[in-house]
């Protein structure tokens, strides 16, 4: 009873596990958002800007999906918009128009009038305020400029402030960008997963926006060649920022999806492990390939990627599916009839004294009958021998081999040519994924050895017949119908 008690608990607890982890990794971005509206609301702008730019790390695209605040409150999905003005009343105009400019960039926010309203008057408030701060540049109480407007190698003043302008415009865009880099490279160092390649990634773009800061604060010294060549580095630093965190983001996909593999392949190791361990079957083939399969996968590891791990694991629940069909007809094959002293046991065919009956006769038509049921039995028919040779291909990894075994025509059951279609598909899809999952010429054949099989028997279904494909190939083949 307390074990029955133990397993339901530990049923329920599992169950409730596989219902929350998806929905938390799903919500992140919303969270987020939703977090940074509520300190919106409550004037708190600068944890706002934070819990902003954490969900456009996380989700970059200003997708106005509508969010629940609280209760029957909702907001479309505009961070770059409350992340501008978070800023603006935060008394940073210079990273209010950098995000504002993101958002009207992106265009979904014109369709929203009254948002893109505001957007455009704070907008225009914060430029006013950038431009105030660059009257100083002549001088403080309507003193004359410090550079005479016949001495301006590029034009006058309004070509200057535009330039001023457009360098202020794109450092708030560069910092925009290095927050939402930043936020998705922890993600990564979280995860111990290297951050070499990103750090060497942005070196350069943190030279760059350095400079162009540097240019922005002595601006009252610059010419307009200094301020625009600064507006272009702060630009490509901005671009560079951008790259990087889709690296980063690309990144964590990939080491996330490696170790749920693991997980997965490990899980069926598991398995295989403990039907070796109850098995004396030491001796055959189906043992020492599934020994070396569950070998093989203890040493795998981060170093493989997606492809290689779920190829692993459906040759390893194959040979496992092998392992137990041979367990199930050791366990049925008939047993001699053996007495103390070693004698035959009875005979249908004999007397009590050993003497034949004259039963079943050579050439008796019972006889003939019987060898005819034996022979066209097709539970006592070996399979085909290229079929046998492409099963055994499969377990060996030698995809190749399986396609040209199984492309030679040979003549077989309907029930045989289902489980070569079924092979080829698995190997064609098991070869696409090697490759990296860009080669469409074995994604297309994979998908056409899936679709035979499905015109010989619609009714196949692989999480009912339990014949042991991985789960990468099950879920393929189910999308293939």
């Amino acid at each position: 009873m307390i074990r029955n008690h133990r397993d339901i608990v530990g049923r329920c607890l599992l169950v409730a596990a596989l219902c929350l982890v998806p929905c938390a990794a799903m919500a992140d971005w919303k969270r987020d958002f939703v977090e940074g509206y509520r300190y919106w609301e409550n004037k708190r702008y600068d944890r706002a800007a934070e819990a902003f730019r954490r969900a456009i790390a996380d989700e970059p695209t200003e997708n106005g999906e509508r969010l629940t605040i609280s209760g029957m409150t909702f907001r479309k999905y505009y961070p770059y918009f409350y992340l501008g003005d978070s800023l603006a009343k935060s008394n940073d105009c210079e990273g209010a128009v950098g995000a504002w400019q993101a958002s009207e960039q992106q265009g979904r926010i014109r369709g929203e009038s009254d948002l893109y309203a505001e957007l455009q008057q704070g907008l225009s408030e914060c430029r006013q305020v950038l431009a105030a701060r660059d009257e100083p540049r002549g001088g403080d109480g309507g003193d004359e400029p410090a550079v005479e407007e016949g001495d301006q190698p590029a034009g006058g003043r309004d070509e200057i402030a535009e330039a001023f302008q457009s360098l202020q415009q794109q450092l708030g865009r560069a910092d925009v960008a290095r927050s939402a880099f930043n936020t998705a490279r922890d993600r990564v160092s979280a995860l111990s997963a290297p951050t070499a390649d990103l750090d060497r990634q942005v070196s350069s773009a943190l030279r760059d926006l350095q400079a162009a800061r540097t240019t922005f604060d002595g601006a009252n010294e610059a010419s307009i060649e200094q301020l625009r060549a600064a507006s272009s580095r702060a630009s490509a630093a901005a671009d560079a920022f951008d790259a990087a965190k889709r690296s980063a983001d690309t990144q964590v996909t990939q080491v996330n999806r490696v170790r749920k593999a693991l997980e997965e392949l490990m899980t069926v190791t598991a398995s295989a492990e403990q039907a070796l361990r109850r098995s004396e079957l030491s001796q055959t083939s189906e043992h020492r390939t599934l020994q070396r399969l569950v070998t093989e996968s203890r040493a795998a590891g981060d170093r493989m990627n997606v492809g290689q791990i779920e190829s692993l694991e459906q040759r390893l629940t194959l040979a496992r599916n092998a392992f137990d069909e041979a367990v199930r007809r050791a366990a049925i094959e008939p047993k001699p009839d053996v007495d103390a002293g070693g004698d035959a046991g009875e005979n249908p065919d004999r007397g009590a004294d050993g003497s034949d009956t004259g039963e079943a006769e050579p050439g008796d038509p019972g006889e003939e009958t019987a060898g005819e049921d034996a022979i066209t039995d097709d539970a006592l028919l070996p399979e085909p021998l290229d079929l046998a040779r492409a099963a055994t291909a499969f377990f060996e990894r030698d995809y190749d081999r399986v396609v040209e075994l199984l492309s030679t025509g040979e003549a077989l059951t309907p029930r045989e040519e289902l489980a070569g279609h079924l092979l080829r598909a698995a190997a064609h899809h098991a070869r696409y994924l090697l490759a990296g999952a860009d080669d469409e010429q074995e994604l297309a054949a994979a998908r056409e050895q899936a679709r035979l099989c499905a015109t010989l028997d619609p009714t196949l279904d692989l999480e009912i017949v339990g014949l042991g494909l991985s789960p990468s190939f099950r879920s393929f083949y189910r999308a293939s119908l």
